[in-house]
């Protein structure tokens, strides 16, 4: 029928990520860790951490200086704590400059 999607589109398995995941650092209920460990519990490979600026103060947005500063610092104890780089990779790193993204799991 026109103007109708596929039911089987999008299914359980096909997803390897989660994106736009807000934390305590914002508007979100969970620490970056917890999240981190979720994922790797739902069998993701990445999560990706957009929490809010400044600008959005209706969800306590991250300030200029510290908080950045401290997610980073929290993004980087995740990563040694949770995040096994696939066979033959390195380890994940823990410089927020060098990524922007947390990888949960090798990928099979």
């Amino acid at each position: 029928m026109p103007g109708t999607l596929p039911t089987d589109l999008v299914t359980a398995g096909i997803s390897k990520g989660l994106v736009h995941c807000h934390t305590v650092y914002s508007d979100g209920q969970h620490t970056v860790e917890q999240m981190a460990r979720a994922a790797d519990t739902l069998g993701m490979e990445y999560m990706t951490i957009t929490d809010h600026s400044p600008a959005a103060a209706y969800a306590a947005g991250l300030t200029v200086v510290d908080r950045p500063k401290a997610q980073w610092e929290e993004r980087s104890r995740a990563s040694r704590s949770v995040c096994r780089a696939p066979p033959g990779e390195p380890s994940p790193t823990s410089s927020p400059m060098e990524a922007s993204t947390t990888r949960t799991r090798s990928s099979s």
